[in-house]
């Protein structure tokens, strides 16, 4: 189909508008005027006296373990110290110690959308919490299925391997591991833990893996990369350096994610939740 050809406009010599040379900053701070704070965090108490009340009263004992929140506003600290942490500029980890009043203030909200590491980070925090702490949601894998390798995976010499526990395994149905078209690896369900074996986690090895949970069924794929590469993830220098090993272990996770190494990021987050204190 033809289109009559439009009159061509007059410019001036002197090169565009100023109004046409503002256009992009106005649109650029209208954007930025739409996507309101995020206001969500992350916090653990210094010990088991910390209390944690929501607005209706209840409350919780944030510690030995890591805690979420989407509103964090919400949420206020009746005893003990509790350290608080959102993502910061650049990749940073914001840390402050909450003695008292909310968790997070308005002032305190981050400006803009959250950086797709924080959210993948929040996404590997809830499927861990919903492996090692249970949930009453036995028929659902939307939340731990985040922990399996997707993207890369530095190289294995041994099987790796998620413990699912009594709640999540019993709703297990199959689990495919696949390299090539060829399927190398099935599990049926129920099962307490999922395995994919050692000898397809070589460098240069393309993996897929699909399962099936309750009536759900999910699926991914990696690639095993060269030890090099990970390696380069692990020894970049955290800057500004972390307040603490929870920063510390939430910047470098990041780091992680956004270099693709999911299941890194995951095993990262899991010792900080288990390790002693």
């Amino acid at each position: 189909m033809l289109e009559r050809a439009r009159p061509r406009r007059r410019t001036s010599p002197h090169g565009p508008t100023r109004a046409a040379a503002l256009l992009p900053l106005l649109l650029a701070g209208w954007a930025s005027a739409q996507t309101p704070p995020d206001f969500g965090c992350m916090y653990r108490g210094s010990d088991d006296g910390a209390r944690v009340f929501t607005r209706g009263g209840d409350y919780q004992t944030p510690y030995p373990h890591l805690s979420r929140d989407e509103d964090c506003r919400r949420l206020s600290v009746g005893a003990g110290e509790v350290w608080v942490y959102q993502p910061g500029p650049q990749g940073s980890v914001v840390t402050r110690k909450v003695q008292s009043g909310p968790l997070v203030r308005s002032a305190d909200g981050q400006p803009g959308p959250l950086r797709q590491a924080w959210t993948d980070l929040k996404l590997i925090l809830a499927g861990d919490q919903h492996l090692t702490q249970g949930s009453s949601r036995d028929g659902e894998a939307g939340e731990w299925v985040n922990l399996l390798p997707q993207g890369k995976l530095g190289p294995r010499t041994e099987a790796l391997r998620l413990p699912l526990g009594p709640s999540a395994g019993k709703a297990l149905k199959w689990f495919e591991v696949r390299v090539g078209g060829r399927t190398v690896s099935r599990q049926q369900g129920p099962a307490d833990s999922l395995l994919i074996p050692a000898r397809v986690l070589s460098p240069g090895q393309a993996v897929s893996w699909q399962l099936q949970h309750g009536d759900a069924v999910a699926q991914g794929q990696f690639t095993v990369t060269r030890a090099e590469e990970i390696q380069r993830v692990l020894s970049t220098p955290l800057s500004p350096p972390p307040a603490d090993d929870t920063a510390e272990a939430l910047q470098r996770a990041s780091l992680l994610l956004e270099a693709g190494f999911r299941w890194e990021a995951f095993e990262l987050l899991h010792t900080l939740q288990t390790a002693p204190r």
